[in-house]
């Protein structure tokens, strides 16, 4: 849970790929973009027919019940998972679909979504407990200073990572940015442009 460029994703896809998670569960490890699988049809059926494809079930109308047959275990990350819950005609729906998936024993169930508030009637465990916050000072620090590579005005350098406001995602392209621009004047455009900034590659010198 969390706002948009925050993470989320980020977090998702790094748990997928941790060096443990690949020993359980091998090459049954399955991440499914709902903000594109979904986006021009917002409905169970599109999940579940990019799910039987993946999983390489039968597309037939009792889907989620071969999901009961699988007996190895599984992770299935079911990403940016808003697009379906808030835009889908029928929340009921959606709603049983994750009840049913929740429900298989070999598979284990994670969505990521902006908001604060999860699906309900399913024991989600949170990570973190309130969803994913914004970077510490110290820390956004760090992250923009390895990534844009930049050592001097440093004072510039805090003003602008103050502006963004622990938004991890704003930091990373910012800090891109400041390979090639300075921090005055990307502090001064921040003020003025915001999140257009984010992209409008430029060039000056610093």
């Amino acid at each position: 849970m969390g706002f948009g460029g925050m993470g989320k994703t980020s977090l998702a896809l790094k748990l997928l790929n941790d060096v443990a998670v690949e020993a359980k569960y091998g090459a049954y490890r399955y991440f499914i973009p709902c903000d594109i699988v979904c986006s021009a049809e917002p409905t169970v059926e599109a999940l579940l027919q990019t799910m039987s494809k993946l999983m390489k079930l039968q597309l037939t109308d009792d889907a989620v019940t071969q999901l009961h047959t699988i007996f190895k275990p599984t992770i299935l990350v079911l990403d940016n998972f808003e697009t379906l819950w808030e835009n889908s005609k029928d929340q009921y729906d959606v709603q049983r679909l994750l009840e049913q998936l929740d429900s298989v024993p070999q598979i284990m169930l994670i969505i990521t979504m902006r908001g604060q508030v999860p699906p309900t009637d399913i024991n989600w465990l949170e990570l973190p407990h309130n969803g994913l916050l914004p970077l510490a000072e110290s820390v956004s620090l760090n992250v923009f200073n390895a990534i844009s590579g930049y050592n001097v005005d440093m004072e510039k350098v805090s003003e602008l990572v103050g502006q963004l406001a622990g938004w991890p995602l704003a930091i990373m392209l910012i800090a891109h940015q400041a390979k090639t621009i300075s921090p005055k004047v990307l502090v001064e455009s921040w003020k003025k442009e915001k999140t257009l900034l984010l992209a409008k590659p430029r060039t000056q010198p610093h």
